[in-house]
């Protein structure tokens, strides 16, 4: 399985040049298109919809988790002055993202708030942060398996019979919550992705257990196989901060008790690998969500 190494920095570094690719339609020259419509245009969703108003929300916390992670630094490879311009940058990206400011320009928000020398500051605070807290992403082709595979689940179950009313609605909201996830997995990081599959792989123990072992839902079985597996590709904690945080964040969304519980053994997400010799001077640390 072909995983890259990458960090929170780097991440929001890439976010800003997918922004500024994006080229909103200008139908008058005398009213140029808001922010609104640019994110729009860019992620093909429409200005309405509820998933466009969660991107927001889970990039702005993205944001403001790098924000803590770049005060609580203290390594000595980067200066005072690179935290300081990726504060600066965090809290302009921050501010065009939030409700207020997305009927502003774009134009505007390219020239002020989305700018290419903030993610410039981001990468230079990359070369330290992929030390403390790597993160690890799969491939595109691999995300496409997973889509697919995701999406036969969910044809499968809205057409079976083995299922009530609202076993139905719940695994239909899961995998499409997955589904969703792993279409912007590349901004998204691993943690969006645990918390889900986490959820959806308990939903569908309790509601299609009978099923599953009967053999039927094959394409669910399939889904969940194949998105765990991606799971557990990027969840392995690569130092002993990074593990402390996991173990941390893990413990209270319950996957413990799923260790125990969930069968068959192929679907289990597997515990964090043991962190070497610091977690216990580094758990300390570890933040909250």
């Amino acid at each position: 399985m072909s995983v890259t190494i990458t960090d929170p920095a780097m991440e929001i570094a890439e976010l800003i040049d997918h922004l500024r690719n994006f080229a909103p339609p200008n139908h008058n020259p005398n009213s140029p298109p808001p922010v609104w419509m640019a994110l729009a245009n860019g992620t093909n969703l429409r200005p309405e919809s509820a998933e466009i108003m969660e991107l927001l929300a889970i990039v702005r916390n993205r944001l403001a988790k790098l924000a803590i992670h770049v005060n609580e630094f203290t390594g000595p490879e980067i200066t005072k002055d690179i935290k300081d311009l990726v504060t600066a940058a965090i809290h302009r990206l921050s501010d065009v993202l939030s409700l207020p400011k997305l009927g502003s320009a774009w134009k505007d928000a390219l020239a002020n708030s989305i700018k290419a020398e903030d993610a410039t500051a981001f990468r230079m605070f990359s070369f330290a942060m992929r030390n403390y807290i790597p993160l690890k992403r799969l491939s595109d082709e691999e995300r496409e398996t997973a889509i697919l595979s995701v999406r036969e689940a969910l044809t499968e179950i809205a057409e079976s019979g083995d299922l009530k009313v609202w076993e139905k609605q719940a695994l239909l909201e899961g995998y499409q919550r997955v589904e969703f996830i792993l279409k912007y997995f590349e901004f998204f990081g691993h943690e969006g992705l645990s918390r889900q599959m986490i959820v959806t792989a308990t939903a569908t123990k309790v509601v299609a257990q009978g099923a599953l072992k009967a053999g039927r839902l094959k394409k669910v079985a399939t889904a969940l196989a194949v998105v765990t597996a991606l799971l557990e590709a990027v969840s392995a904690p690569s130092d002993a901060w990074h593990a402390a945080i996991d173990y941390e964040r893990w413990a209270r969304t319950g996957l413990a008790s799923m260790h125990d519980t969930h069968k068959p053994e192929q679907f289990l997400l597997s515990a964090p690998e043991q962190a070497s010799g610091a977690t216990a001077n580094t758990s300390e640390k570890a933040e909250g969500g």
